[in-house]
């Protein structure tokens, strides 16, 4: 389902939404990361702003721990059922892990370059969530601790590519 194109060109009603508009990604890096994701912002035809619904299955892990160089990223737990869910973080490449519970009301921000890995994972119940993050004609996403970075070009005829954090020479 996309918006009410007949009244709203602008309003999504997510709870009459499919299950079949959710798209299944598993992650590029880990496939065991999964979640169902739908775009509300490309539906409605926002080009600045990604904002998604993401949906992920109990005991499973919505990401690899990554941050951005240039984005800014949101998270707002819709449900997280009554064990709720764990948010991952790691805030500096070298730091130690840290898991903090995360339930229903929840909203945790990840503001651009500042090196706070995240990741979300659901608990005994099914974790819904809305994401929200600057769509910049280019941005860095580093993932520490599988060693790798994306390249991100949104430029005309660009394309997304991975790079080794060890192959990369410094100047």
């Amino acid at each position: 389902m996309t918006a009410n194109r007949d009244s709203l060109p602008y309003r999504i009603s997510t709870s009459e939404l499919p299950a079949e508009s959710f798209r299944t990604i598993p992650h590029p890096l880990n496939p065991e990361c999964i979640r169902q994701s739908f775009s509300l912002g490309d539906a409605c035809g926002l080009t600045k702003l990604g904002v998604h619904v993401c949906r992920v299955a109990p005991h499973t892990q919505s990401s690899v721990l990554h941050w951005h160089s240039n984005e800014d990223e949101w998270i707002y737990i819709l449900e997280a059922g009554g064990s709720g869910a764990t948010v991952i973080i790691q805030a500096g490449d070298d730091a130690a892990l840290k898991e903090e519970k995360a339930q229903k009301g929840d909203f945790f921000a990840f503001p651009a370059g500042k090196r706070i890995s995240h990741a979300l994972r659901a608990g005994d119940q099914e974790l819904v969530y809305l994401c929200s993050g600057s769509r910049l004609e280019m941005d860095v996403c580093t993932y520490p601790s599988v060693g790798k970075s994306l390249v991100i070009d949104r430029t005309k005829g660009g394309s997304n590519w991975f790079v080794n954090e060890s192959a990369k020479e410094r100047w």
